[in-house]
């Protein structure tokens, strides 16, 4: 099991909205509306930040927020990062 790769499968009706690193968005965690900072995900080969996982961090936790730009289903945009 140690050696096992998770692996995630996410069709495009659960992408809705469009979310860009440092955008604030709200989602529930344990029963509880918490609004957090969008961060990307960075490219091993290249070192360079991408959108294809798109993550929130709440008191040490990751949780995954959007993939490829899009937010998943029932996590709302808050404030823009740029305006």
């Amino acid at each position: 099991m140690d050696n096992e790769i998770p692996f995630l499968a996410v069709g495009n009706e659960e992408l809705h909205d469009f979310v860009s690193a440092g955008d604030t968005v709200e989602l529930m965690i344990d029963s509880k509306p918490v609004q957090c900072t969008v961060d990307c995900s960075t490219n091993p080969k290249t070192g360079e930040k991408t959108n294809t996982l798109m993550f929130v961090t709440h008191n040490g936790t990751s949780y995954l927020v959007g993939i490829m730009g899009k937010l998943l289903s029932g996590i709302t945009v808050i404030r823009r990062a740029n305006g």
